[in-house]
């Protein structure tokens, strides 16, 4: 039920953004159309079925591993795309990575997790009478997951898997040329590593954004 209270923070903050950008008659400054690229980091909470501790992640000779809770780990990423005034499509790489404890019989190691995210995102910008600029995105693409284990890396996915994501943020126009944002983030994808694990992923990050 965690990612549910994720999917109603982003509703909530949409629908008082919303709010308070049309309160008191105010009228929307006009946004500049072209291209933009951006970066943004910042940190990946996981949570979902992987984080349960339940769930066989290999099997070899001397037994079963199994899952421990995921860690937090580090999230960054880049995209590049254009604005038609108050909306936005952009195409996006990304990376998330987080450690966890693999268990067999006999031995204990920490593993990472590593995703790669290929996201195609749309955001709709609420434009205010002031620098500030609340909005609110969705995203879909697909997601390739690795496993890493000392100098060992493996595919658990023999194909991408299907991602969906939900953003909502505010971005300070530094200039007419160069904004920067605070911005949460709830995506899920699924890891195939029998048995199939559902994973979610909370993102919370600052993000530069430079308009052309």
């Amino acid at each position: 039920m965690k990612n549910m209270t994720g999917l109603a923070a982003i509703t909530l903050t949409s629908m008082a953004i919303t709010s308070a950008a049309f309160a008191e008659g105010q009228q929307p400054q006009p946004q500049n159309q072209g291209i933009y690229a951006s970066i943004w980091g910042g940190v990946n909470i996981p949570e979902g079925q992987w984080a349960d501790g339940n769930y066989i992640l290999a099997q070899d000779e001397t037994g079963i591993w199994k899952v421990n809770p995921a860690t937090t780990g580090p999230a960054f990423g880049a995209a590049l795309g254009y604005r038609f005034q108050q909306f936005r499509v952009e195409s996006e790489l990304s990376f998330y990575f987080n450690k966890l404890k693999n268990y067999n019989q006999t031995t204990s190691e920490t593993v990472t997790i590593n995703g790669v995210n290929f996201m195609l995102n749309g955001y709709v910008d609420i434009p205010m009478q002031s620098p500030l600029v609340p909005y609110v995105g969705a995203g879909i693409g697909t997601t390739v997951y690795s496993i890493t284990s000392g100098d060992t890396v493996t595919t658990p996915d023999n194909s991408a898997r299907f991602a969906v994501q939900g953003i909502a943020g505010v971005e300070y126009k530094v200039s007419p040329e160069v904004g920067v944002s605070a911005e949460y983030r709830l995506k899920y994808s699924t890891l195939n590593y029998p048995p199939k694990l559902s994973v979610y992923n909370n993102i919370i990050a600052a993000r530069l954004n430079y308009y052309f």
